[in-house]
């Protein structure tokens, strides 16, 4: 039996061909290879990168795939493939690589179990208007939660509509993942498969954001800005506050899909769209622009000009 420290990098460098070979159906092996592409949107894939998957993300692609419209025999295969794969290296190397599989959890389960209407059909595609977001301001400014949690809660609603990060970014995000360029500040996201992009980010939500942690140095500190582990945290506080302001079946996810659909209203252009909301694909985007009939600021100041966050 292998030890730990005799399990090296050469074991398991080619560990996604050696998956695939295990099906003798050659469009199987087709089929689970553009699952996992698909996913990771890298044709290098590490054990990093399986490690560092989280259930938000897995959470966050079932929605993806739903509003890009896949069929549902289609997101039910590429679940299967990418839960194999884990299955797979769980097994081969007894738990000691990989040690659990975030395609089995509670969540996506109920939900391959449904039938899987279009996107439209969803709760998925709503957006929040203008008197929503405000009386949702409201509702946490006359409540009677301390100080820290209402500009907690509020800096979260607006920094997600100011940026369109998902929750699972939102949550990770750190005072040294701001970095300035002359006098615009951005704030580096590293999205599933190691894609990384820079999003422009308001000067006001930048000054709430130092006033937010006085301590914190914006751009060196190592600390979580917001204080919440996981995306479900964000994905509480954003339910929580619109519940209260009587909007129901809202998560985190229609955050990003109002910010996103404004900043079309405002004239962002598909490829800026792409980048800005760390798409893999242009018909993602293209599918906002006839939904509402290079420059990462471009899209976010776009957004400024037509919604107050």
């Amino acid at each position: 039996m292998q030890s730990n420290l005799a399990i090296k990098l050469d074991d398991y460098r080619d560990f996604v061909e050696k998956f695939l070979k295990r099906y003798k159906s050659e469009n199987t092996r087709k089929a689970y290879a553009r699952a996992i592409h698909d996913f990771f949107g890298d044709e290098d894939i590490s054990i990093s990168d399986l490690k560092n998957v989280t259930v938000d993300d897995v959470e966050e692609y079932f929605i993806e795939m739903i509003n890009e419209e896949y069929s549902a025999s289609k997101v039910r295969q590429n679940i299967a493939a990418l839960s194999a794969l884990y299955d797979y290296l769980i097994a081969k190397y007894e738990s000691k690589i990989i040690n659990y599989n975030p395609f089995k959890n509670k969540v996506v389960k109920d939900q391959i179990k449904l039938s899987l209407p279009k996107a439209d059909d969803l709760p998925y595609g709503k957006i929040l208007t203008q008197e929503d977001i405000n009386n949702i301001y409201k509702a946490i400014n006359e409540s009677n939660s301390s100080e820290y949690y209402k500009t907690r809660d509020k800096l979260v609603f607006r920094f997600m509509l100011a940026t369109s990060l998902r929750r699972s970014e939102v949550a990770n995000l750190k005072y040294s993942d701001f970095k300035q360029v002359g006098n615009d500040w951005f704030v580096v996201v590293n999205g599933k498969g190691r894609k990384q992009r820079e999003v422009w980010v308001d000067p006001d939500i930048i000054e709430n954001i130092k006033k937010f942690n006085p301590n914190a140095i914006l751009g060196e500190s190592d600390w979580i800005v917001f204080g919440l582990a996981t995306g479900n945290a964000v994905n509480s506080i954003i339910k929580k506050w619109c519940k209260k302001v009587g909007i129901t079946d809202v998560s985190a996810h229609q955050i990003r899909h109002t910010s996103l659909s404004y900043m079309v209203w405002g004239g962002a252009r598909e490829w800026e769209l792409l980048r800005h909301a760390g798409w893999s694909n242009i018909q993602t985007a293209q599918k906002y622009i006839h939904m509402i009939d290079g420059y990462e600021q471009a899209a976010g100041k776009k957004l400024k000009n037509v919604i107050k966050y």
